[in-house]
């Protein structure tokens, strides 16, 4: 995938999440008390959550992505 479509993914799939989590804030769903490690984690959470399945049936790609973010010090 180019680089300017990794990009515009990258934008779109943040700001659903982004999206998602403002609207859960300002309908109060939210406790007030939590801070920059409540809401790490909920961004956190909610990412892994939108991972789609298939990618994890498929173990050989699996295993390719987790061996290039080890190699490649993406974390």
């Amino acid at each position: 995938m180019p680089k300017d479509k990794q990009k515009e993914l990258l934008q779109e799939l943040s700001a659903s999440i982004l999206n998602e989590m403002l609207a859960a804030i300002s309908a109060g769903r939210v406790p007030e008390e939590w801070n920059g490690f409540e809401l790490r984690q909920w961004f956190a959470d909610k990412a892994a959550a939108s991972l789609h399945h298939a990618f994890k049936d498929d173990r050989r790609r699996w295993r390719a992505y987790q061996n290039h973010v080890l190699v490649n010090r993406l974390t």
